[in-house]
């Protein structure tokens, strides 16, 4: 199946958002914490794989200029339809299809880049690193993340169906996905290993998929601490990247 039509099957079940997420989201509240540690350029912001734009949404309030680009046509429709409230007077916010969306040599670049969970679905992932190198203003930032290929549940052959089902090509280890950011010439800034065996089953395993809805307020900060060490026991699940463009 086509990449695009893959992914609009899997965005069928997604829905348009009432609200933008904040910093302390369960999904997303290390992703948001070590993007917002590591940026002081705060103009162009590019999400790349955004998905129906919830991280593009999030960032939006603090970039003047968010762009979201996906593969499917059906993500994008739900991030355009999304309700949220980002500042237009503030801030500028467009959606495009990877298809649609153009950047001509030294136009339009960006100072950050999010690349979170889509290396690991595309098939030339060096290709994509090359354009994201591309895309980047010089000195401008790239946050990446990835499955790891350290992952508890992954190393025990628990995973095979999972991956099977939302287009994992690949896991990464910690050596190959820095030699493979660091041969297009990008800086590694930092490098980050989360999400434990917990976390990790949670997103993983469909039986307990439906518990993330409920862990909120102090939970959310129970659960963290206690995944977190399972991750320093047992191994991270998920690998994330700060480099920069030199």
């Amino acid at each position: 199946m086509k990449l695009s039509k893959q992914y609009d099957v899997f965005h069928n079940r997604s829905k348009k958002q009432k609200r933008v997420i904040d910093s302390n989201n369960f999904t997303y509240r290390k992703i948001i914490h070590n993007i917002n540690s590591s940026i002081n350029k705060k103009n162009k912001l590019l999400d790349y794989g955004c998905g129906v734009g919830t991280l593009t949404y999030y960032f939006s309030r603090i970039f003047k200029e968010s762009t979201g680009v996906d593969v499917s046509e059906k993500a994008i429709s739900i991030a355009k339809e999304s309700v949220s409230d980002v500042d237009q007077s503030k801030s500028t916010i467009k959606f495009l299809t990877v298809k649609n969306f153009k950047i001509k040599a030294n136009k339009n670049k960006y100072d950050l880049i999010i690349c979170s969970e889509v290396i690991e679905h595309v098939s030339n992932d060096r290709e994509l690193i090359k354009k994201i190198f591309m895309y980047l203003k010089k000195g401008g930032m790239l946050f990446l993340s990835t499955p790891s290929s350290q992952a508890p549940l992954f190393r025990m052959g628990l995973l095979k169906k999972f991956d099977a089902r939302v287009g994992h090509l690949r896991r990464y280890s910690q050596i190959n996905l820095v030699n493979l950011i660091e041969s297009e010439k990008f800086q590694i800034k930092k490098i980050i290993k989360t999400e434990g065996l917990l976390r990790n089953s949670l997103y993983t395993m469909k039986p307990l998929g439906f518990i993330v809805r409920f862990i909120k307020g102090p939970l959310i900060k129970i659960i963290t601490v206690v995944d977190d060490y399972l991750a320093y026991v047992f191994g991270e699940s998920d690998i994330q990247i700060i480099a920069q463009k030199p």
